[in-house]
């Protein structure tokens, strides 16, 4: 059975191969020069096309794998805080004092949000749950993800009743 090269010793018995041809044939220096240059295009020709074509099969791979991730729903309980008072804070953490002192704070309750904190400067704190995705995120529905999220008062107006919506849409189900 013979014995497969490895690139190297493939390599080398190709130089030997040619050298040998060479030799035998009387053929001048400037032919094997020749060989060899063209051998040095296919070589970086081939490594430029492993750059392009590798990286997008391995983040392909990585894509498809990661899809499973969550697939599903996790129980309720999961996405919930035990501590209102650490979302409270988590919350706030998303702006400086100045501005989330003032703010009106929501937290995550088994029908959506809900006013912890009347708020008097019109910003609106919340830690957002996986669901802010988008749907075909594969960490959707992971329930370790929480995001301190302060919106400004225009924000609070436009933005967050459709997070807000998509929220309790989630927790129903739909």
């Amino acid at each position: 059975m013979p014995r497969r090269l490895d690139a190297a010793h493939f390599a080398q018995f190709t130089i030997c191969e040619s050298i040998s041809a060479l030799v035998l044939t009387g053929a001048k220096c400037a032919d094997w020069e020749d060989r060899m240059q063209k051998n040095h295009v296919r070589i970086i020709t081939l490594a430029f096309a492993l750059q392009v074509v590798l990286p997008g099969a391995g983040l392909q791979a990585a894509a498809q794998a990661a899809k499973a991730a969550y697939p599903v729903m996790a129980p309720l309980d999961q996405y919930l805080s035990s501590d209102e008072k650490a979302e409270i804070a988590l919350a706030r953490s998303a702006a400086p004092a100045s501005i989330s002192d003032g703010a009106e704070v929501m937290v995550l309750g088994r029908e959506g949000y809900s006013t912890a904190v009347k708020g008097t400067n019109g910003f609106l704190c919340i830690v957002e749950r996986s669901w802010a995705q988008s749907e075909d995120d594969s960490e959707f529905w992971n329930p370790k993800m929480r995001a301190p999220h302060c919106f400004n008062a225009q924000a609070a107006r436009s933005f967050a009743p459709i997070y807000l919506m998509k929220t309790r849409l989630v927790l129903a189900g739909k």
